[in-house]
């Protein structure tokens, strides 16, 4: 195959992958037949896309959303330092291999240079997806400090504030 010219599998590959977001890329190769400790080289693209591609097919689209939920609800708790051990390990049980996840997840993000994210898997996004959200999908997370004063609430990462409490706009039904 001379350089620069794309096979019709790999065409297919890229196609499908621009559908997909990246936590829905990242869960796809994480489930993948990607060697383990793999390292992405110029050139690379080919491979990169089928796994992904065949990730995806592997788990079905309900299930690759579900994960990809579930990896986006961890990702935006994580990111608050608002971690439970429940929520650690629901994210565990998910993504037992660390560094596996950590390499799907850089090679996932670096799939949006090569292919980009197609308007329609913007839209659609992750809802992110937690079972036992430290707010209780309230939307709202209790900060205890040892003072009452020093205790607080933050808006919930996973279940915003406001959208938990949009029907109510100042006290008054909307």
């Amino acid at each position: 195959m001379m350089p620069g010219v794309v096979s019709e599998r790999g065409a297919a590959d890229r196609a499908a992958v621009s559908e997909l977001t990246i936590a829905e890329r990242t869960v796809a190769l994480y489930a993948s037949a990607m060697p383990p400790a793999y390292r992405f080289r110029r050139g690379d693209d080919a491979p990169l896309l089928a796994w992904i591609a065949q990730g995806a097919d592997l788990l079905g689209s309900r299930s690759l959303r579900l994960l990809a939920g579930r990896l986006r609800g961890y990702e935006l708790l994580a990111l608050a330092d608002l971690v439970t051990p429940q929520v650690a390990a629901e994210y565990a049980s998910d993504m037992p291999d660390s560094r596996r996840a950590d390499d799907a997840a850089r090679l996932a993000s670096l799939t949006t240079f090569k292919v980009g994210v197609s308007r329609a898997a913007v839209e659609r996004g992750n809802a992110p997806v937690v079972d036992d959200c430290p707010c209780a999908c309230t939307g709202a997370v209790a900060v205890w400090g040892e003072d009452p004063d020093d205790s607080y609430e933050i808006v919930c990462p996973v279940h915003p504030y406001a959208s938990a409490r949009a029907p109510f706009a100042g006290g008054v039904a909307a």
